[in-house]
């Protein structure tokens, strides 16, 4: 590469990682409805193939970061490529999810100091807006639309059906979605960012991610961020005895968000339906060829609320799709978290994923923990990472 495009290169590709941290939490792209997409004549999101702008900039940031490093990167996608065996429409829609979760994992660990601080400023910056219209959208119980709409807020009233609502002080509330497909995904996006940027010592970036999660309402990402705040805030000696009871009371305050009682009564007989339902599946199918796109509950015998939802248990899709092959996907992916991510990070990251489907069926919850792995992982400027608390 000649000296001058290196030189244009190495000015604006921090700011590139920066626009790609502004832009993850939103889900402006342009969508499109092949057949596939539509079950009994109704459209699922979740099969839309989508050009998010999210995945533009992932790409343009893997064009230049990639090609000095792309050995072991060929080799990830070749093994993934396995999934593609029963070759379909959905499947390769699919592969391209996951490959874009590997990109970002590449992308964030190859990435230089300064690009990390521009990617971490932009989801700092994205999240002041996000809270802004996450309280607009509380006080008024609605969506806002206008430009937000650009930025993905799903038009919504308070009598839209299924919308998920909290219960306060004997009055149902609509809980506040900002810019993604429901508050769950909301939460869980927020408590990773949250603890990343709590842990890298800048915790007043921290506090509108931390207010996200709690206005989400989501009671897994709540526990989430009280587990990984916890392990954060209380380290084995502590000098300063008020510091260490405020610290606890501090934890506490934020465990006590989620007792608050949720409007879905059936939440957790629902999740037990549909794992019930997703480990019949892998249990019958275990040892055929990966089948990815399968990971949809279209029964409506048990509960009419579970028609056309990913079973919500991010192991058990990964299993449902990868078959076998997903028994050695997960188990490299925790080894992967105990070898190299911080347990106050990795902790929350498994529950989330345990109890809930968006680590790898919403393209923010994707890119962003492929982003947060590559970040403890392959780092190439601080060193060979350690196991950290």
């Amino acid at each position: 590469m000649p000296a001058f495009a290196k030189a244009i290169v190495g000015k604006t590709l921090p700011w590139l990682y920066f626009l790609f941290g502004l832009v993850l939490p939103t889900q402006l792209g342009k969508h499109w409805w092949p057949e596939f997409s539509f079950i009994n004549g109704l459209r699922v999101d979740y099969y839309s193939p989508t050009l998010y702008v999210s995945y533009i900039i992932l790409l343009l940031l893997a064009a230049v970061t990639l090609p000095r490093h792309y050995q072991f990167f060929l080799i990830t996608l070749f093994a993934l490529s396995l999934g593609l065996i029963s070759y379909s429409h959905l499947s390769l829609y699919r592969f391209v999810q996951y490959a874009a979760i590997v990109s970002a994992v590449f992308v964030l660990g190859y990435a230089g100091r300064e690009e990390r601080k521009k990617w971490l400023a932009g989801l700092f910056i994205a999240s002041g807006f996000e809270l802004i219209l996450a309280l607009w959208q509380l006080v008024d119980q609605r969506s806002i639309q206008g430009l937000w709409w650009l930025a993905g807020e799903r038009r919504y009233y308070a009598s839209t059906p299924g919308i998920a609502k909290i219960s306060l002080f004997g009055q149902l509330f609509v809980r506040p979605y900002a810019t993604f497909s429901h508050p769950n995904s909301m939460g869980g996006f927020y408590l990773l960012t949250a603890l990343l940027l709590w842990r890298e010592k800048k915790s007043l970036w921290s506090l509108p991610s931390i207010l996200l999660v709690l206005l989400s309402f989501s009671r897994i990402a709540i526990m989430g961020l009280a587990i990984g705040l916890l392990i954060t805030l209380i380290p084995k000696k502590l000098g300063c005895r008020l510091c260490y009871y405020a610290r606890v009371l501090f934890f506490l305050w934020v465990a006590a968000f989620a007792l608050l009682p949720v409007g879905s009564q059936t939440s957790w007989t629902d999740r037990l339906a549909m794992w019930s339902n997703g480990l019949s599946r892998f249990i019958s199918n275990w040892w055929h060829a990966p089948q990815l796109g399968n990971y949809l509950y279209t029964g409506t015998v048990l509960s009419p609320t579970l028609f056309l939802q990913p079973i919500h248990n991010s192991m058990l899709i990964v299993l449902m799709e990868w078959r076998l092959l997903g028994v050695v996907l997960l188990l490299a992916v925790i080894a992967l978290l105990y070898k190299k991510i911080p347990i106050a990070v990795a902790l929350p990251l498994l529950l989330i994923s345990f109890f809930d489907h968006y680590s790898v069926s919403l393209v923010q919850n994707m890119l962003l923990m492929g982003g947060v792995i590559g970040w403890y992982t392959w780092s190439r400027t601080s060193g060979k990472m350690s196991r950290e608390v």
